[in-house]
Parts: C-alpha cells; structure tokens; sequence
C-alpha cells in the first residue's frame, strides 16, 4: 500500500487525515501523463480537509496567515500547507501520517545560523564524474503562458555544458554539511517492462531506497510525460509551478538549511533531470528584504519569482538522471524542479524525506 495524506497535520490544531492505496488502484494515464486515484470522491475531515483529485496536493507552499518582513499579514509560519513535489502523491510523516494532527519534527542544528556556504553544494570527486551530465542556462519568467503560473521561474532555454568554474563555486568541501549537500546515487531497479508504469509504482511502494541507509517511507510518487521543461504541477489548477522551495519542516529563514533533505529516484522507463536554481532561498531572502528581521519569515516560492521579477540573476544546473539514478538534495533550501525537456518517454519518480544516519 502507498500511504497517500494532505498536509493538515499541525495546521490550527487540525487533525491529519490519511488514505492508504493499492498501487493497483493508482491509474497512469500515459497520454496525460497524470497519476490519477481511482478511489473517487475525497472524504472531509478536520474542517475542510479534503483528498486531491489528480496527483494529489502535498506540500506546495502556499500563502497564508502570518509575519511577513515587512509587517502585517504575509505569507506567514504555515505557508507550506498544500500542494506539490513534482505533483507527488504523498507527505511527510510527521504532518498526520499516522491519523492524528501530527508531531513536529525538530530540525537538526548542523551549523548555527545560515549554512555559511551560499547556493547549490554538490558532492563529486572530480569533475569528470560530473561534466557529461550537467548544463547550464539562464530563468526567465513566465508571462501568461498555457500551462504555468503566471511569473513562475523556468529555464530560458540556451543550455550549455556546465564547466570546471562554473562547477567549482558549487562543489562540496569537506567541511559543507550534509543537510545542504546534492548526493547522486544509484540503486538497482528490477526488469519491468518499458510500458508498465504501474509496476513502477509498485517498486516504490515496496523499496528500501538506500539499502537502509534512509528511511523507508514512501513519500510519493509521480509520473511525468516526456518533453516537459518542468514538471511540478498544482494539482488544484492544473497549471505547473516552475522552480520552488519544499516547504515540509517550516523553519525559517535562518534555520532553512537545517530541513531534511529529499531523496528522489528515477524508476523509469526515460531519464529525466533535475533543475537547481544557482542561490538558494536564505540567499534571495536577503537580498529581497534588507532591512526585515528574517528570524521570523518563511521563505516561499513566491520569494524565488519576486527575486527573478526583479532583475537578479539566477541560473540553472541541470543533472541528468537516467533510470535507477536519484539524488538527495535539500529542496527546503534550493529552488528547484523536475524536466523531462527534450525526453520522448514518460519517467516515474519516487520521493523519501530524511537524513542519512550519523556516523559511529
């Protein structure tokens, strides 16, 4: 069973609510490209909680109540309440996982304050490990375009290879912690036959992503058609988001890079990559509001779009990811997104939140 919950845990006082599915009942819709639940109408619970019809709405951060840094109502401490994660079907296991109102999970302090290294810190021994699967491009914003958020941030096209400095501003040192860095990691997939993606999703369900080396709970999944420059979509507008920041563990600005970090593999049957913004969310934050006490904001995807709005610059990384290949990333801290831009086949993609173990 794939464990499939809305994000009301902790929420006023609200209960959570859960839905667990066969992944027998979870229909892919190969020409649509949509994971769809066959379990019907949404039941209510804990004033107006309610299951998602397509790729159901997980943790997309989302405007609400609360202290903006500029005084007054802003987007406020619980703006991470609906939606997202590449049109995921899943949440957090500590937002009412398990049918209550859910428990905080206190971030770990790897450092204090911010993460002293600014932007994306990817782990590789040698560039050559890195080089042949990675570009580079400028964001642009969308302006009324079919299919987007009205400003959501996207690639402007133009990619080229990523090279030794470029990468090297990017590239974790010894002393950069884990909860900030990009891992890359493979693990071994079973034969399944190219077009069944429902057995994809019965992998996900069943799988130990690291061999025990992260936690097993299946955050969700999500089917991606072929060809798409980014690939999280609303499910409650059916308009896709562009980059983001994840918003699970709600920590403020200066605590953003101590959230857990999401591992995501590829299952399959096409590649498909993953899209990093160059600065991270503490690092737009700043430079959007100066003089705002950010002790007590929440940074939003909305931050991300204001920033490029602006005329700041931001680039692109681009990590291709070919069946069996993930990453672990802190999409907390790091615009980002999913692309399957100029790949003829469907991918599915399966999402596990943690930290990997301390050592001995």
């Amino acid at each position: 069973m794939v464990q499939v919950a809305e994000d009301f845990g902790g929420i006023g006082g609200q209960p959570g609510m859960v839905v667990e599915v066969d992944p027998l009942r979870l229909v892919a819709g190969a020409g649509g490209g949509l994971l769809q639940q066959a379990f019907g109408v949404g039941q209510r619970s804990g004033g107006g909680a309610r299951v998602a019809r397509a790729g159901v709405r997980a943790g997309l951060d989302q405007p609400c109540e609360g202290q903006h840094p500029r005084g007054g109502v802003g987007l406020g401490a619980l703006e991470g309440a609906l939606r997202h994660v590449d049109g995921l079907a899943g949440k957090a296991a500590h937002q009412g996982l398990h049918g209550h109102g859910g428990q905080h999970v206190a971030a770990q302090r790897d450092v204090p304050g911010d993460a002293g290294e600014a932007g994306p810190r990817l782990s590789f021994d040698r560039f050559d490990d890195i080089s042949d699967r990675c570009d580079i491009a400028p964001v642009r914003p969308t302006r009324r375009e079919p299919g987007y958020d009205d400003g959501a941030v996207v690639p402007n096209g133009g990619w080229k290879p990523l090279t030794a400095a470029d990468a090297e501003p990017h590239h974790a040192s010894d002393s950069t912690p884990d909860s900030v860095r990009i891992e890359l990691v493979h693990r071994p997939l079973p034969n399944i036959d190219p077009d069944d993606l429902t057995g994809r999703l019965e992998v996900a369900a069943r799988l130990d992503p690291l061999d025990g080396r992260w936690p097993t709970t299946l955050l969700g999944c999500t089917i991606s058609p072929g060809d798409r420059a980014t690939t999280t979509e609303d499910s409650a507008t059916d308009r896709r988001i562009g980059l983001h920041v994840d918003n699970f563990d709600r920590l403020t600005c200066p605590r953003r890079h101590q959230g857990r970090r999401r591992l995501c593999l590829n299952l399959g049957p096409g590649p498909r990559y993953l899209l990093i913004g160059d600065h991270d969310v503490q690092q737009i934050c700043r430079t959007l509001h100066p003089d705002a006490d950010l002790a007590r904001y929440y940074p939003h995807t909305q931050d991300v779009r204001a920033y490029v709005a602006a005329g700041h610059p931001l680039r692109c990384l681009r990590i291709r990811l070919e069946p069996g290949e993930g990453y672990i990333a802190p999409t907390e801290l790091l615009p980002h997104d999913g692309s399957t831009a100029g790949i003829g086949q469907p991918s599915v993609a399966a999402f596990w939140l943690g930290r990997l173990p301390k050592a001995p």
